[in-house]
């Protein structure tokens, strides 16, 4: 949608906001994912160009135990949680658990 509003006259720039290390979309189709459909814009781009990326840093929902593993798995622990979020009520000692 957003490659629709660069179309118009006088638009100079656009900001998308995402995250490219989100689950990809689903692509059932084998010529739609043979075209790469699979890949979003956003994670084609950091792909490309990764320095045209402002990683967003700070996250302001889950508690600081549930983030412990995304922010290492993925995001090379650069993450940091809002003021709101740290020594918030209920603590979660142990959140995630992989079962095998």
């Amino acid at each position: 949608e957003f490659y629709i509003a660069t179309t118009f006259p006088g638009i100079d720039r656009i900001i998308v906001v995402g995250d490219p290390k989100q689950l990809p979309p689903t692509v059932i189709d084998q010529g739609c994912s043979k075209l790469n459909y699979g890949m979003s814009w956003l994670a084609r781009t950091y792909q490309t160009d990764p320095m045209k990326i402002h990683l967003l840093n700070t996250q302001y929902r889950m508690d600081k135990a549930i983030l412990s593993f995304p922010n290492r798995q993925f995001y090379d622990k650069q993450i940091m949680s809002g003021d709101n979020v740290v020594g918030r009520e209920p603590y979660v000692s142990n959140p995630v658990q992989f079962v095998d």
